[in-house]
């Protein structure tokens, strides 16, 4: 029987945490990462997170669950915007009102913002190797990074980091490019330390963020337009 685990979503730490606690098993924490294990009965790998400054984390998985499943992110939360990235098996997510869940394939990525009332639900199926490497981002503090630039974004762009109290769902999904996945690799392939590793990731976080925007723009253009090779 599958497994119901509520979530808050204010920061991907938080995510971790209130894994583990629902798992009942410990997790780790060193500067700005937090881990969680799976222990055996649940199956195996690792759930990581990394803070970074203005509002931007990082969650990693990469795990096999024994068993089904379904993660429900709180409501009354102001949610912030996600850039999903699926290295292997596909899983599935829905927005709570919404009936039918959509599967994200390997290679696919969605970039996806849900409301206070209509929360993300996500679904993962047992014995299937899970790869997701996601980037959140707290538009509430990430606009103090970009305010002087949004005058000159375009203006998808800045509709949807304008959205800073979450009142508008968003859902955009496609492939992601091979430069976006040879970034993802870096940044969990890691081998610095301390201070070092940290200013590493931050750095690479904000290269796959950038890509990210650039081939949602791209995206928007006619297939035969695009430029950017998925």
């Amino acid at each position: 029987m599958g497994k119901k685990i509520e979530i808050q979503d204010q920061n991907v730490s938080q995510i971790v945490i209130d894994l583990a606690n629902n798992l009942g098993v410990e997790y780790e924490t060193s500067h700005n990462e937090c881990c969680l294990r799976l222990p055996k009965e649940f199956g195996s790998g690792y759930i990581k997170s990394y803070e970074f400054d203005f509002g931007v984390g990082v969650l990693e998985i990469d795990c096999l669950f024994k068993k089904d499943f379904r993660l429900d992110f709180e409501k009354q939360t102001v949610h912030p915007l996600k850039m999903i990235f699926n290295r292997e098996s596909g899983f599935y997510h829905k927005f709570e009102n919404n009936e039918k869940f959509q599967e994200i394939k390997r290679l696919e990525n969605a970039l996806v913002s849900s409301t206070q009332q209509n929360n993300h639900i996500f679904k993962i199926s047992p014995d299937t190797p899970m790869c997701i490497f996601c980037i959140d981002v707290n538009r509430k503090k990430f606009e103090e990074k970009i305010e002087s630039f949004l005058p000159d974004m375009n203006e998808d762009l800045i509709g949807l980091f304008r959205d800073v109290n979450g009142i508008n769902k968003f859902y955009h999904k496609s492939y992601y490019s091979l430069e976006i996945s040879k970034f993802i690799s870096e940044f969990t392939e890691c081998e610095h330390t301390d201070f070092m590793r940290k200013v590493y990731l931050e750095g690479k976080a904000y290269e796959i963020l950038a890509h990210q925007l650039k081939q949602y723009l791209d995206d928007l253009n006619e297939p035969v337009k695009r430029l950017i090779l998925r």
